[in-house]
């Protein structure tokens, strides 16, 4: 599971007072960054054996859905859907696809 420490932590405390007593508490506020600025780790890449196909490996948040995303240029794309993925229960996430008919190819996953 992908998550992150919090952006800026505070702390304060509080007294309220009324007609039944005086209370005192303290209050935290956590900011957390928006859960699509966190990272998501590219973990590996496998040629399955005896197959053309690879075998992506990433690493998300739980739950979450993604596009994969494949080019033949890094740079210029265009890149193209070719399928998606949830991360499951650790955040990890596996995707098959064809490796045939390319010198080479980028991948990528993005939020939809």
């Amino acid at each position: 599971m992908v998550s992150a420490p919090p952006l800026h932590a505070r702390a304060f405390n509080y007294v309220a007072s009324g007609t039944y007593g005086t209370s005192t508490n303290t209050v935290t506020l956590n900011v957390q960054a928006p859960a699509a600025a966190q990272t998501l780790a590219a973990m590996s890449i496998t040629l399955l054996p005896g197959e053309q196909q690879v075998r992506l490996r990433f690493r998300g948040l739980v739950g979450h859905t993604y596009d994969v995303q494949a080019a033949t240029n890094v740079v210029e794309g265009p890149w193209e859907k070719i399928g998606e993925t949830t991360a499951g229960a650790t955040g990890r996430m596996d995707f098959d696809t064809d490796a045939t008919d390319y010198e080479q190819r980028y991948f990528r996953i993005r939020t939809p």
